[in-house]
This record gives structure tokens, C-alpha cells and sequence, in this order.
């Protein structure tokens, strides 16, 4: 029932006059972040409630281990590989801290590759790339666009 704001009235009310229900269609959602759930029935003490959440650092090495972004600086810079004759060129990128499992690598964003085809080997603590020539002359993968970048993704 929604009854007129600041007015004394009988009766429950659940909502001032004019106010939407958030979560009244189910395609509605309801959000809520920052709970915790600790067990027994005492409330951390102000001493405690530090050690609740993890330190941002901590947390951050925390999710390297399920997904990383590499590039989309504003540069092209998520992978710049050149060779000249060589018929296979290689580079191995470390990958600190390991990720869960070895993840799936995706190019986002425009790439070009020249004379080569792009072969991406994967561990958890590194990936390997190798562009193998087509043909003679420079082998490249670069991305041609700023916010172009890899993905590796090792999540559920």
C-alpha cells in the first residue's frame, strides 16, 4: 500500500505515492554488494572488520588468475611481432601470477597479419606465440587499433 509522504496516517505502508517498485517485473533486478556472511552470532569487532574484505592488491592477483587484458592502452600495442626471412619467429610471454588453467586467447579489435599465420601455445604460467611464414618478407601480427587487445580467459 502507498500512502502520501510525511503524513500521519493508520495502517502499514510500504511506499510513498508515486514511487516505483524496483523488483515488480521479473525481468527487474536487485543488487546488493559488500555482505558478508561470517558464522556464529556475534558481529566482527571494529579490530576484525579490516580482515573481512581483501587488501586491492590481494584481490587483483586473485582475479589474474581467471582473466587478464593485455593491451587497449590506447596504443598498438597488445602485440607487435615482426620478423624478416625468418620462417618462424617466436616470443614467449610470462604470466605472473599462473592462471587458473591455460586460458583462451582472443584478439579484440582490428589486427593485421602479414605473411604468416599466428599460432598461440598455452600454459598456465606463459604463452607462447609463433607467426610461421607464408610467404617471403616481413611476417607481422600488430593491432592497427587503439583500443584492439588480447584476452585470456581461464573462468569457469
Amino acid at each position: 500500500m502507498q500512502i502520501t509522504p510525511l503524513v500521519w496516517t493508520a495502517g502499514n505502508g510500504f511506499g510513498a505515492t508515486g514511487s516505483v517498485n524496483g523488483v515488480a517485473a521479473t525481468s527487474d533486478t536487485f543488487q546488493i554488494t559488500g555482505v558478508v556472511i561470517l558464522p556464529g552470532i556475534q558481529a566482527p569487532t571494529a579490530a576484525q572488520s579490516p580482515f573481512i574484505m581483501r587488501p586491492y592488491d590481494q584481490e587483483l592477483l586473485a582475479c589474474k588468475r581467471y582473466y587478464r587484458k593485455m593491451g587497449g592502452l590506447g596504443v598498438a600495442d597488445a602485440l607487435c611481432l615482426q620478423g624478416w626471412g625468418q620462417p618462424t619467429f617466436t616470443t614467449t610471454i610470462a604470466l605472473e601470477p599462473a592462471m587458473r588453467i591455460p586460458p583462451v586467447i582472443t584478439r579484440v579489435g582490428a589486427w593485421t597479419v602479414s605473411n604468416t599465420t599466428v599460432a598461440f601455445y598455452i600454459a598456465t604460467n606463459s604463452f607462447c606465440v609463433q607467426l610461421n611464414a607464408t610467404a617471403t618478407g616481413y611476417v607481422m601480427c600488430y593491432n592497427t587499433d587503439a583500443t584492439g587487445y588480447l584476452s585470456l580467459d581461464a573462468r569457469l
